[in-house]
């Protein structure tokens, strides 16, 4: 897995990129999950491909825009099942966790998220996924209200 990271600070707007690899598993239990985590304090509230959590009087807006159709689910880390033997850690750690996963399952699946923190006051952010010709580049547009519109290419 490699991670790029591109930050603005006018707009306060992070754009992530994971690029991942994995090879076929012989595991008798199956494939190992493929799929990037975000965790977070409290729920967080998930429509589409976008998220946003507050705590006290602040917020993360969170844009999913790789991969394409990405399938985002909140998990609540209430009885973590986390160590992958099916078993709870046997404490409540009162977070949740989102799973971005690729539905068509790909080992080679690049993941794009914008995360915009701010006030419970700000408006959140639009973030759309660019195709650069010949599609070489993995880029997002994001526009932040009163802060302007920018562009992040990798």
């Amino acid at each position: 897995m490699y991670r790029s990271l591109a930050y603005t600070r006018p707009a306060n707007i992070f754009v992530v990129l994971d690029e991942t690899k994995a090879i076929s598993s012989s595991n008798p239990a199956g494939e190992y999950n493929r799929h990037i985590r975000w965790h977070f304090p409290d729920r967080p509230v998930v429509t589409g491909n976008t998220l946003k959590v507050e705590q006290q009087e602040s917020r993360a807006n969170m844009a999913f825009l790789l991969p394409d159709n990405a399938q985002v689910k909140p998990v609540s880390e209430l009885d973590n099942p986390d160590p992958g033997n099916g078993r709870p850690y046997g404490f409540n750690s009162g977070t949740w966790r989102v799973e971005v996963s690729d539905p068509t399952a790909s080992r080679t699946t690049p993941f794009l998220t914008v995360i915009q923190p701010t006030f419970l006051a700000d408006p959140a952010m639009t973030a759309t996924k660019i195709t650069s010709t010949g599609a070489t580049m993995i880029s997002a547009s994001v526009t932040a209200p009163g802060q302007g519109s920018y562009g992040m290419m990798f």
